[in-house]
């Protein structure tokens, strides 16, 4: 029996992402911005840390819109501390998922759904 390899499509446009640039790369650091956030209960969705460079790296989060403002001061209350060198916010973001038992065993879908994301005109 055949299943889909696709069963559910989701999207969320609530959200905003923050990308804390030129973060030193040391043990904890990741530890200590998200540490801050979650003292003043601001909940993080997704996180994409990127590999190091010069001893520097990027860390990007979403977050619930509404806890921007008060995400962005937690941030710049730590940037003298953290020694990060830029923090850049976007509140025009979506978040699309795809679901389906067949995503790990057949090749091809993400390519797909970037191939109709690009036709729609999608960035």
């Amino acid at each position: 029996m055949e299943e889909a390899v696709v069963s559910a499509v989701t999207d969320d446009t609530s959200e905003a992402k923050v990308t804390v640039a030129g973060v030193p790369d040391r043990p904890g650091i990741a530890a200590q911005l998200f540490r801050a956030l979650a003292d003043q209960n601001i909940n993080v969705d997704m996180i994409v840390q990127n590999t190091s460079a010069h001893g520097t790296t990027d860390i990007s989060f979403t977050l619930d819109k509404p806890d921007l403002a008060k995400a962005r001061k937690v941030m710049d209350a730590l940037k003298a501390d953290v020694g990060y060198t830029e923090l850049a916010v976007s509140e025009t973001i979506g978040k699309l998922s795809i679901v389906g038992v067949g995503m790990k065993s057949h090749s091809g879908v993400a390519a797909k759904m970037f191939e109709a994301l690009s036709k729609a005109g999608m960035k």
